[in-house]
């Protein structure tokens, strides 16, 4: 199937999964972080992505496809603690992972759940906003997932993607395969969110190799 090998392609070439593996230590592990983390932030930009996309002190916020944390810790230090994080991923491993790093930085305001792939299992009516990166192309099931998603946010919530943008990658990577550009291709992804059943209010295109698309339900 094109989205899982692309989805391999995708973490091969661009992050290094803290979860891939088993460590032989508490240390060994918060050094494969530290090292991810420190070659991620150049890319990534994850100040900035908080700033464009509004995130304050006090709100409520989900991290759908949380992985191992990346964004969940920068959001709960944004949040603070008058505001909360629910970080929601379907790898228990990499939820972990996630614990440990919340336990290492004596992070206490972040929720893990362990979601089903079509449904996050977030609370209903708490959440301002809901991030997700790289994640919109492993959902098989876009309006049932979402359906269930949005009944998650507050009146006036937002739905932030995160996505991978394949001129930019093609860019720095001219060999990827022409599945891959239609895969990932700004086109697509917005096809996809219109299935998903939001309408795009805002696009930020200031990432290296990647597109914000800030979200409301229709």
């Amino acid at each position: 199937m094109i989205k899982r090998s692309i989805r391999l392609i995708c973490v091969s070439v661009l992050i290094i999964s803290a979860a891939s593996g088993l460590c032989s230590s508490h240390q060994d592990l918060k050094q494969k972080l530290r090292d991810r983390d420190r070659d991620r932030w150049m890319w990534q930009l994850p100040r900035q992505v908080m700033d464009k996309i509004g995130v304050q002190p006090g709100m409520v916020v989900a991290d759908v496809g949380a992985g191992d944390g990346y964004f969940s810790i920068y959001l709960a230090k944004r949040v603070g603690k008058t505001g909360k994080v629910f970080a929601n991923d379907i790898d228990e491993k990499a939820l972990g992972v996630l614990k440990e790093r919340c336990r290492w930085e004596n992070i206490e305001n972040v929720t893990i759940i362990k979601g089903k792939p079509d449904d996050p299992l977030l609370p209903e009516a708490e959440i301002d906003l809901a991030l997700l990166v790289n994640v919109i192309q492993q959902i098989e099931n876009l309006p049932l997932f979402f359906g269930r998603l949005k009944k998650s946010l507050k009146p006036g919530g937002v739905i932030v993607i995160i996505q991978w943008d394949a001129d930019k990658m093609v860019a720095e990577h001219p060999g990827l395969d022409s599945d891959f550009r239609a895969e990932f291709s700004q086109q697509n992804t917005l096809a996809m969110i219109d299935k998903a059943g939001l309408d795009v209010i805002s696009t930020e295109t200031f990432l290296p190799v990647q597109n914000i698309y800030i979200c409301r339900p229709r």
